[in-house]
């Protein structure tokens, strides 16, 4: 039996890490959800896989909760910050928020 390559093991990583994101924003089982998200971050750690920005944004970075509307989390728009407060650990994140620049007419 050979040696699995780099690229193959990669691959390989990602697909269970989209596995077990999708399992987790589907299933109604919070634990399990929790748990699916965190081992889903292991793996991206672990073969330096990103996790894809949309799926990043709605998952709590502190205690890994997902965000299901207005159930798990409270959205605040600051300035040029968009604040996540989440309430399972009651913690903010923030993102960046740049509104599209007009087009200038020459």
């Amino acid at each position: 039996m050979r040696k699995l390559r780099k690229e193959d093991k990669k691959r390989i990583a990602y697909k269970k890490m989209n596995y077990l994101l999708n399992l987790a924003f589907k299933t109604h089982d919070r634990e399990l959800a929790i748990n699916a998200v965190k081992t889903a971050k292991t793996l991206s750690t672990k073969f330096r896989l990103k996790i894809p920005k949309l799926i990043r944004r709605r998952i709590c970075k502190h205690c890994n909760n997902i965000f299901n509307g207005s159930t798990s989390l409270r959205v605040r728009i600051k300035k040029n910050l968009v604040e996540y407060f989440c309430l399972n650990c009651h913690k903010k994140s923030r993102f960046p928020f740049v509104k599209e620049k007009s087009k200038k007419s020459k």
